[in-house]
């Protein structure tokens, strides 16, 4: 894979930085298997991509596009070694799911940002400084909007991406607002809320709900309310989440096949 450090020219268009960092097209449209029925989209896979695994194993038609900025920690998913019990195939690599080297964010820095690597879990690692953690070194990554990546998206072949799961460490409403553009195409949105943990997180969870509500998107949830709310709006989801998850209630009503199964877990 390029070495992505060493690009600093921030005038290169969005295409030909993501060649650079070795994510294939298809003409001008980002390149999806043959085989691919539906698309996921995995933000923040730390050193094992526990979603992206199970996602894999459930659903032999899906294509996973995950997003990872530190290369120790894509390396350790190269190697699909680590200490936790989810470890994904590294088969899959390049064949069910393509990593992108960058951090996702609100705005676009392909000259790069400092990332903050924590000590004793890399996947608390973050774009923000952590209030407590001890941090064993800053790293220069390039930052992207999810938008960016979008842009390029087949659209024409997959007029839905079924789910978005963020886990960026207090960071993950700047990867939603950097995701305008698209959101009415995205069926499902798992995001971590954490508001004390990283310093200078807009992680409110009041501010998120409003915002996802002005575009259009309701949060569900496995609580007594939550089932029937879920029953009398007639919205069929298996859902098997940790954090909270917001549906496109527009886009699940016009499908023609609503029934939906939702994982995240950790």
């Amino acid at each position: 894979m390029h070495n992505y450090r060493s690009v600093t020219c921030d005038t290169w268009d969005m295409k030909s930085f993501l060649q650079s960092i070795g994510i294939s097209f298809d003409g001008d449209r980002l390149f999806v298997p043959e085989y691919a029925e539906s698309v996921k989209i995995d933000v923040g896979l730390s050193v094992n991509a526990p979603q992206s695994s199970i996602w894999l194993k459930r659903d032999i038609g899906l294509f996973v596009f995950g997003f990872e900025p530190l290369l120790d920690n894509i390396e350790r998913i190269k190697v699909g070694e680590s200490e936790w019990p989810e470890n994904l195939s590294p088969d899959l690599i390049g064949q069910r799911i393509v990593i992108v080297p960058c951090a996702l964010s609100s705005k676009t820095d392909l000259a790069g940002r400092d990332f903050f690597v924590t000590k004793n879990d890399p996947g608390c690692s973050s774009l923000l400084a952590p209030v407590s953690m001890e941090v064993l070194k800053v790293e220069r990554v390039p930052v992207i909007t999810l938008d960016s990546i979008l842009d390029y998206f087949p659209f024409e072949r997959f007029p839905i991406i079924e789910h978005v799961k963020i886990d960026v460490q207090g960071a993950d409403f700047e990867v939603i607002k950097g995701s305008e553009a698209h959101l009415d195409k995205i069926m499902f949105i798992t995001l971590e809320i954490d508001t004390f943990h990283y310093i200078g997180s807009t992680q409110s969870e009041a501010e998120i709900k409003k915002y996802m509500k002005t575009k259009g998107f309701v949060l569900i949830s496995n609580s007594l309310l939550g089932r029937i709310y879920r029953f009398l709006k007639g919205i069929k989801v298996i859902l098997e989440t940790d954090d909270p998850t917001f549906l496109n209630f527009k886009l699940y009503i016009d499908n023609s096949k609503p029934l939906k199964s939702v994982y995240q877990r950790g």
